[in-house]
């Protein structure tokens, strides 16, 4: 009996971490979709307000869902702090979201966001404007290539924890 049960675990286990695995996919592309509309949204509301980039976070933060509410959240506090920069509140809050899990972003994405965050903080307004138009065309191209990974290697993921799960079982009974 305690051999089905431990059969059992160990199967459920494999499947659990296939599924994990292409749940994680799924966030990361989730999670570069929220960055393009909070770029979309600091652009466009930036143009028509005519706002630096601080005001303009401060102004958009209630327009954003949950998780990007909690990453605008974490730049806004740095930024009250007197030797902030804006590239080290978002390098702080790039670290704190992906840390507490509520992002999955590759090192890559990483990358890309913190150059976005060096250069909005050193250039004037027409330059902020550029800097967000070239980090938008970057982030759509690194979610179109999250999504095919996400088609290709969710469904890798998800099979092979389901055969792995029934190899278990196969050669323990």
């Amino acid at each position: 009996m305690a051999k089905w049960f431990l059969i059992a675990i160990a199967a459920g286990i494999c499947v659990f971490y296939g599924y994990m695995s292409a749940d994680r996919l799924r966030r990361r592309e989730q999670s570069l979709g929220d960055f393009i509309v909070l770029f979309s949204t600091l652009k466009n509301e930036m143009a028509y307000s005519k706002r630096d980039i601080e005001e303009t976070l401060k102004w958009i933060t209630p327009l954003l869902n949950k998780r990007l509410y909690a990453f605008i959240k974490v730049v806004l506090e740095g930024l009250e702090s007197p030797n902030m920069s804006i590239k080290k509140a978002f390098e702080n809050a790039i670290n704190t979201c992906i840390n507490a899990q509520e992002m999955y972003l590759t090192h890559e994405d990483t990358l890309i966001l913190l150059n976005a965050a060096a250069m909005l903080g050193t250039t004037d307004f027409n330059g902020q404007e550029q800097v967000i138009e070239g980090v938008i065309e970057q982030l759509k191209l690194l979610m179109s290539n999250a999504k095919d990974i996400c088609v290709k290697k969710g469904q890798l993921y998800k099979k092979l924890g389901v055969f792995v799960s029934a190899a278990i079982i196969v050669i323990f009974l």
